[in-house]
């Protein structure tokens, strides 16, 4: 199998996780707004769940260069939206903020 930049970068960060003894029980996948559908066919499941991507949102770009915080983006923010349901496949339950 032909390794790919998403499957070297994991390789990477199970490695940096082995040597450092940091220890986990699940381990998951996102792939931000650099992936395009061509890599995201390529991101080897076999070494954690994929649980979705975070695509490029102008806000995270804005509130960061203010040094606001990303908790404060507007609920529609495609980012947040995009945050909201990979947390919900992870298995966490999300509060309501109204």
């Amino acid at each position: 199998m032909r390794r790919t930049p998403a499957g070297y970068s994991i390789e990477r960060i199970q490695k940096l996780t082995r040597e450092t003894g940091i220890t986990y029980e699940k381990y998951y996948l996102i792939a931000n707004y650099r992936f395009t559908p061509e890599v995201e066919k390529h991101i080897p499941t076999d070494k954690g769940q994929y649980l979705g991507k975070i695509p490029y949102d102008s806000a995270v770009e804005e509130y960061n260069l203010a040094g606001r915080s990303l908790l404060a983006l507007p609920e529609d923010s495609p980012a947040a939206v995009s945050v909201r349901n990979i947390l919900k496949k992870a298995g966490y339950t999300l509060k309501s903020s109204g």
